[in-house]
């Protein structure tokens, strides 16, 4: 049986579809439920596990359902595309599937996709639908719709373009060609039963091939142990990388439990009970499966209890705070893999979390209107916590207009730096994300959706989306992100086995904490035009106003102390509307052109855009903006175009500037041939274009055939970098320019080959993390063998450095030189015999001149001789105390600090030692 996971309340209609868009092939109704046989959803479970129940039990069908409701809640919150450009994507309709004995999601009632169609154009778009592993996806629906008023001009029509859609099947290898489409800008959406729906906007005809990576219909299940036997009603929790929050779930009678169509991702599993805990498991969930059933064993676990309050400022002492408080896993890896903990406290400022696995954590709190005092290490149920917030910094104003008059409707933000030089951000946005990143629910994005250039609801601007051009690797290159996820947020939450899970895809924020009405934040101006903005660090302040029918307007930096009160007036205008055309080189009109009016804040804030897209006349309308700004326009198939302006103050009566600017044609061709230093042709070099930030041939790619040949078009004329990778060869950049007639050529690298021993032992040691530094970056990671050999190749010709790590020994650095061979993948440097040396067991208590323990000071220890790649560091725990695993043996410094207090200690330590009793004292 599978336990429930949600209400059987029926799904909330598509939020992506409108009365305009065509049927799709899931949007078809479920069918009754006594229309055939309930769904089963099985697990890869051992041969004792058991199975599911037939559809004449009283209660299959119910449950059955339940299960699928909170896996459609995943797909709803989890449709992603990898792209180079921007994307967005769209929620499919609940199906019902069964998980076969392959553990692959199978339609129960397989969906009949439309035969494809063709458009009334001569272009073509083709391409090619992935999974997160990289394998080809078939039979999936790909449909093409032309976005409203993108059509390229053409003088041969004399009538607009009326609504169409082009429609295909990817085949076995997961590729598709949408035929008769004019040139333009297109809504490409997805489809089908193995994968979540997903869509991509303002995709341009002409272009590459597409890569669509989307994301498979997955499922993580198992079962939960004790001492081997089965744990029924266990609380099994789930978050990763394809969820926005964390599911939770009970274990049935067999402790058997299943969390069905979750999309492709990493996740992490875990069961709590009470005072007992199963460590987290990592389930990776890529590709058609199958994939493994997990076991949970529990073992004993912690409860920890604490309380926050606000520091003293005064003699009446401490005070508590309600607060969100949150537990992550110490980075010395005595807790491995394990996810954080979150809990909020009681009006005393008291909280509880259950289920803490033992060994070393750290905690933080968060209240609105208070900065934390730093994090606070501690042993998982040692003793109980106290965690102090302070009192931040608040700014107080008023907006006004040109004459002095207060606005209302203005909303406002703060970007700052502290000591730290990291930059901050105080709004209605960052307190958000700050509860539900205490509360483990995913941040939402910062920045607000640029304004549509149509009237559909729906549409995310261009920074939001786009499309992946040409082929690329998997793992998915840097440049490439998961798309927006639409969402969906229920009503009420969904019950599991008498505990609540936050439904996948709510990504509402969580219920507000309390608030002093003094600290209260007014993050947009009523009639008085006041505003409030308070929780601030100790650092300097600038003020970000925006409001319909005003320009975004920034304040003068302003300082801000702790616990003080500074205030300042903001004051603002209609601005100008900027207005023009985007057209080639040759005067020819560019429609779906991307135009980003960028206004830098500064101070490590992000700029503040606005974003339009021109119509098919190649016009657009920007605005309102003011001040020193920057206008960028880009289009695909044209080199990207900018222009500075100071436009003034805000301030004064609207008006209008007219800025046109001209896009180069892209229409240059690399091709040719690439060889190796003997004259040979290298098959399969994976060449991408290095270009600025913004330039449209940047990430640009092409794989040269068997014969070394290779060829890539639309690309802007002049010098350009390419990177070349091919198995064998180191990667590396080559300068060239493009033309059609290129011979490049690839240069041989070298490699490293070793051992690495025990010093004391003489006997080698396998399993060690070795990590080589190189030449312009270079860095590549490795892991040594049973036998303690190891071997790093391809590697560029120059000084590495290698660097070797393993839990109990001291890491040791070694400098080595590498040279040239004679062949792909030859080893230059041979037989490097790498030693490492046992380190030694540190602990004791820090105390102030008052004799009074210490929590939270930082630890540092270091040798004498100035070697500095063995050392240890770590902070002590609510009673003072600390304990470091593998520091440095010989002559040893340890340094201490908290605040402004200072101590040291000079002692020596031997390979093996367990000193625990060294007593330092701050002042």
């Amino acid at each position: 049986m599978v336990p429930p996971m949600s209400d059987d309340r029926d799904p909330p209609p598509d939020p992506t579809s409108g009365p305009g868009d065509p049927p799709r092939p899931d949007d078809a109704p479920v069918p009754p439920e006594d229309d055939g046989p309930a769904p089963e959803i099985a697990a890869d479970a051992p041969a004792d596990a058991p199975t599911a129940q037939p559809a004449t039990a009283p209660r299959a069908r119910p449950l059955m359902r339940a299960a699928l409701l909170i896996g459609i809640g995943a797909g709803l919150a989890s449709i992603g595309f990898y792209l180079f450009g921007n994307h967005a994507a769209a929620p499919t309709s609940p199906i019902a599937v069964v998980l076969d004995d392959a553990g692959v999601l199978r339609p129960a009632h397989p969906p009949v996709l439309p035969a494809p169609t063709r458009g009334p154009g001569d272009q073509q778009l083709a391409g090619v639908v992935v999974d997160g592993a990289g394998l080809p996806i078939a039979d999936v629906h790909v449909s093409a719709e032309l976005e409203v008023g993108f059509a390229t001009p053409d003088p041969a029509r004399d009538a607009a373009v009326a609504p169409f859609e082009v429609t295909s099947t990817a085949d076995a290898t997961g590729r598709f060609t949408l035929d008769g489409l004019v040139a333009g800008r297109y809504r490409v959406r997805v489809q089908g039963d193995p994968i979540f729906t997903g869509e991509l906007r303002m995709v341009g005809v002409p272009s590459d091939e597409l890569r669509v990576v989307a994301l498979r219909k997955v499922a993580v299940a198992g079962r939960v142990l004790d001492g081997g036997a089965p744990v029924g009603n266990a609380q099994v929790h789930l978050a990763g990388d394809g969820v926005t929050g964390r599911l939770t779930i009970a274990s049935d009678s067999d402790g058997a439990f299943s969390f069905p169509e979750l999309p492709e991702g990493t996740y992490q599993v875990w069961a709590t009970a009470v005072d007992l805990a199963a460590p987290a498991q990592r389930a990776l969930r890529q590709g058609a499966g199958p994939f493994p059933a997990l076991e949970l064993t529990l073992e004993p676990a912690a409860i920890v209890v604490g309380r926050v309050v606000a520091r003293a400022t005064d003699p009446s002492g401490p005070h508590p705070v309600m607060a969100a408080v949150a537990l992550y896993p110490a980075s010395d890896g005595s807790r491995g893999d394990e996810p954080p903990r979150f809990a909020r406290t009681d009006r005393d400022g008291v909280f509880r979390i259950e289920g803490v696995p033992h060994g070393r954590w750290t905690a933080e709190a968060y209240a609105p209107g208070y900065v934390t005092t730093g994090v606070l290490a501690f042993e998982a149920g040692s003793s109980a916590l106290t965690i102090e917030l302070d009192p931040g910094g608040t700014i107080e104003g008023t907006v006004v207009d040109g004459a002095g008059r207060p606005v209302a409707g203005i909303e406002v933000r703060a970007y700052g730096s502290g000591p730290d030089g990291l930059a901050r951000e105080a709004s209605s946005i960052a307190d958000d994300d700050h509860l539900r990143a205490f509360e483990g629910i995913a941040i939402a994005p910062t920045e607000d959706a640029p304004a549509s250039p149509t009237s559909d609801p729906r549409f995310v601007a261009k920074g939001e989306l786009g499309v992946l051009l040409g082929p690329i690797p998997y793992p998915p290159p840097p440049t490439a992100r998961a798309a927006r996820r639409v969402t969906r947020v229920d009503d009420a939450p969904v019950t599991a086995g008498g505990s609540t899970a936050t439904p996948v895809g709510a990504i509402a924020p969580p219920p507000p904490l309390p608030i002093e009405p003094t600290r209260a934040p007014i993050w947009e101006t009523g009639a008085d035009g006041a505003f409030r903005i308070p929780g601030l660090g100790r650092g300097t302040w600038v003020i970000v106003a925006r409001g319909d029918a005003i320009a975004v307007t920034r304040s003068k930096p302003v300082s801000v102390a702790t616990g003080a009160v500074a205030h300042v007036e903001i004051v603002v205008g209609p601005g100008v509307t900027l207005v023009g055309t985007v057209a080639d080189q040759r005067g020819t009109p560019i429609a779906g052109a991307s135009v980003t009016a960028i206004l830098p804040i500064g101070g490590g804030a992000p700029d503040e855009t606005l974003e339009a897209f021109t119509d098919a006349a190649g016009a657009y309308r920007l605005g309102p903006v003011a001040g020193a700004i920057r206008v960028h326009a880009s289009a695909y198939g044209h080199t990207d175009a900018e222009r500075e302006l100071d436009l003034g103050a805000a301030g004064g009566d609207p008006r209008e500037q007219k800025v046109d600017l001209a896009l180069v044609t892209a229409d240059a061709v690399l091709a040719g041939e690439i060889d190796d230093p003997t004259g040979l042709p290298v098959a399969g070099v994976r060449l991408t274009v290095i270009a600025r930030k913004g330039d449209p041939a940047n990430g640009r790619t092409v794989t040269a055939d068997a014969s070394g040949r290779f060829r890539l078009a639309g690309l802007p004329p002049g010098a350009l970098t390419v990177r070349a990778e091919a198995p064998g060869f180191p990667p590396q950049e080559l300068a060239t320019t493009a033309t059609e007639d290129l011979r490049l050529h690839l240069a041989f690298g070298g490699g490293i080959d070793g051992v690495v021993f025990d010093h004391h032992t003489g006997q080698p040691i396998g399993g060690a993390a070795l990590v080589a530094k190189g030449p312009g970056g270079a860095s590549i990671d490795a892991e040594t063998g049973v036998g303690g050999d190891f071997a790093l190749t391809p590697l560029a010709v120059g000084r590495w450095r290698l660097t070797l790590a393993l839990p109990g020994y001291l890491a040791v650095e070694r400098a080595v030189d590498v040279t040239a061979g004679d062949r792909a993948g030859a080893i230059t440097v041979r037989d490097q015999r790498l030693e490492l040396e046992r380190g030694a067991l540190l602990g004791g208590v820090i105390r102030d001149r008052y004799g009074s323990r210490v929590p939270g000071a930082e630890v540092v220890v270091k040798r004498t001789d100035g070697d500095s790649v063995t050392t240890a560091r770590g902070t002590t725990d609510a009673d003072g105390a600390f304990r470091l695993r593998d520091v440095p043996t010989g002559a040893l410094q340890v340094t201490v600090t908290s605040g402004d207090l200072r101590g040291a200690a000079t002692i020596e330590l031997r390979p093996g030692d367990e000193f625990l009793s060294l007593q330092i004292e701050i002042k």
